[in-house]
C-alpha cells in the first residue's frame, strides 16, 4: 500500500511567491496528491498550533491567489519568568490544482529549531490530514454528508473518496496505480417512500471546476489490462443501481479518474412522484 504522503524538503533558495521573513528561513515544500486546498489549509493550521504557534490569519484560496496561514511563536516566555522573548514567524502558502495541493512553509527560529522544524512540521501535517479523513469505522465528519432531514427522517447521502492510506476495495487490486480513485458512497432512506438511484448519475467536481462522470466497467477493464479479475472484483464492490425502499441502506463504490475533487453531486428520484432530489457533498 502506498505511503500517505510524498514529502520533499528543500533547504536552499527562497520559495517562489512567498516573501522572506528572515535572513535565514527554513524552506519546506510538501506535495500532497489528492488533497484539496481546504484540507491542506486546515492541516497546516493544526500543525503549526501543535508546534506551539499562535495562528494569526488563515486566508482561503480565491481569485487565483494561494491560500495562506500566518502564525507566530513567542520564544523565551514561561510562567516562572514571564518576560517577553523573541517572536518567530511562520508562513504556510497553499496552492492547488487537480493533481493535489502544494504547501510551502518558511519559518524563523534558532539554529537547532530550524534544523528540526521541517521534520516536525511534516509529521504534524500528515497526522492532521489523517485526523481529517473519514474512516470506515467512524461517522464522516461535517462536510462529507449531504442530507435532507426533518425530525431525523429523510434521505442521508454520504460520499468519501478513498484516502491514500486506506485499503482498496479489493485486496489484490491497486486502483490508484491504474489512475483510478475509488469513492465510497452510502444512501440511507429514512423515509416511508421509495427512491430510484443510479450511480452513473453521480458527478464529481475537481478543484479546477471540471465535472466528471464515473468510469464504466469496460473502462476499468481497459485500465487493468490483463488483470481482468481485479477489474471484475472492483465492479462487484460497486454500489448497485435500483430502488431503495423505506428503511433500506445501500452502499458501495464508484470509480473516477484519479484527481483532486472538491465536491460530489448525487441525485435520487421519488418513484411515486418522479421528483428528483439533489445532494451536494463537499470534501
Amino acid at each position: 500500500m502506498r505511503s500517505l504522503q510524498k514529502v520533499t524538503i528543500c533547504l536552499v533558495g527562497l520559495l517562489t511567491g512567498c516573501a522572506a521573513i528572515s535572513d535565514d528561513p527554513v524552506n519546506l515544500r510538501l506535495q500532497e496528491p489528492r488533497v484539496t486546498c481546504a484540507q491542506a489549509l486546515r492541516a497546516s493550521r493544526d500543525a503549526l498550533r501543535k508546534l506551539g504557534y499562535t495562528v494569526e490569519a488563515v486566508d482561503q484560496e480565491r481569485d487565483g491567489k494561494p491560500g495562506r496561514v500566518v502564525a507566530v511563536r513567542h520564544a523565551g516566555w514561561s510562567p516562572a519568568d514571564p518576560q517577553a522573548g523573541e517572536s518567530h514567524k511562520a508562513v504556510a502558502v497553499v496552492r492547488c490544482d487537480d493533481s493535489g495541493a502544494t504547501v510551502e512553509v518558511e519559518a524563523e527560529g534558532e539554529a537547532m529549531e530550524r534544523i528540526r522544524f521541517p521534520a516536525k512540521f511534516g509529521e504534524e501535517f500528515r497526522a492532521a490530514l489523517v485526523r481529517g479523513r473519514p474512516s470506515a469505522r467512524t461517522a464522516p465528519p461535517p462536510g462529507r454528508v449531504g442530507a435532507r432531514q426533518v425530525a431525523e427522517r429523510g434521505v442521508l447521502v454520504t460520499v468519501a473518496p478513498l484516502g491514500a492510506d486506506e485499503a482498496p476495495p479489493v485486496a489484490d487490486a491497486d486502483p490508484l496505480g491504474a489512475g483510478i480513485l475509488p469513492v465510497r458512497v452510502e444512501v440511507a432512506n429514512r423515509t416511508d417512500r421509495r427512491y430510484a438511484f443510479a450511480p452513473a448519475d453521480i458527478r464529481l467536481t475537481t478543484v479546477e471546476g471540471e465535472r466528471r462522470a464515473p468510469l464504466s466497467g469496460a473502462e476499468l477493464g481497459r485500465r487493468f489490462g490483463a488483470a481482468t479479475a481485479s477489474a471484475a472484483a472492483l465492479v462487484e464492490a460497486g454500489i448497485a443501481a435500483g430502488e431503495i425502499g423505506p428503511g433500506e441502506v445501500r452502499r458501495g463504490f464508484v470509480y473516477f479518474d484519479a484527481a483532486t475533487y472538491q465536491r460530489a453531486t448525487v441525485v435520487v428520484t421519488d418513484v411515486e412522484s418522479g421528483e428528483a432530489e439533489g445532494f451536494s457533498v463537499r470534501f
